[in-house]
């Protein structure tokens, strides 16, 4: 790993405000993650977990502080600037799995790759080997009915892998599954992780599932109230 940081957050503050009522959904959040490094912000319902992934992935901007992805500010950055982050360095695992009905596998794959402009044969074959690195090549012609959810959970992180990304944001990636799948879906996130060299930050309430980081981030009311490392599964007790 690079000495420099990839992801620097300092003083970060998001508030949410209507007419009648307003909520602070971040606390003054600093921290900074390495290249390559697999990071779990841990913490219950409503801590914050998934608006911080979302400043972190250029979904949304921070109220006030600071991001930078890969030394360029992005709180920053244009619309239209966010937009190419999105499509380009950061993949998104969701945890509803965001797939397509009416879309194969591999045409769920390949389509954020052809609104980003490559010609539909080069993303087809890009989402083809995708599927295939997940374990999925034979199931590329399936439609999301036609799979179980861990299967939907792989084709959503072979979406998430194929257009080549600095980051990949995964929010929740096995809440909707059974343990079993669950377990599946991690260990390929940190296949993927040790492979590619992927920088990988998870939300997750599971510390069965935050086990699978090199480091855990813990969120208490939109505050960063503790970081520390994650002991491996392997580890001797």
């Amino acid at each position: 790993m690079s000495d420099s940081p990839f992801l620097v957050v300092s003083h970060l503050v998001k508030h949410y405000a209507d007419d009648r009522v307003g909520y602070t959904a971040l606390r003054d959040v600093s921290f900074s993650i390495q290249a390559g490094e697999f990071v779990a912000v841990r913490g219950p319902s409503g801590c914050g977990k998934s608006t911080l992934l979302h400043v972190l992935g250029a979904m949304d901007r921070p109220t006030t502080g600071e991001v930078l992805l890969a030394g360029r500010r992005l709180d920053r950055l244009s619309d239209v600037e966010l937009a190419v982050v999105r499509r380009r360095q950061v993949g998104f695992v969701f945890q509803a799995f965001n797939l397509l009905p009416t879309l194969t596998a591999v045409e769920n794959v390949a389509l954020p790759l052809t609104l980003d402009g490559i010609a539909v044969a080069a993303a087809n074959k890009r989402a083809g080997e995708a599927l295939g690195e997940v374990g999925l090549a034979a199931r590329r012609d399936h439609y999301p009915s036609q799979l179980s959810g861990g299967e939907m959970q792989r084709v959503a992180i072979a979406r998430a892998v194929a257009i080549r990304p600095d980051l990949v944001i995964a929010d929740e990636p096995t809440g909707s599954l059974d343990s079993g799948n669950g377990t599946r879906v991690l260990e390929l996130l940190s296949d993927l992780n040790r492979t590619r060299g992927l920088t990988i930050v998870m939300a997750t309430h599971s510390a069965d599932a935050a086990a699978f980081a090199e480091r855990t981030l813990q969120l208490a009311d939109g505050c960063l109230v503790e970081s520390n490392e994650t002991q491996p599964l392997d580890a001797p007790v």
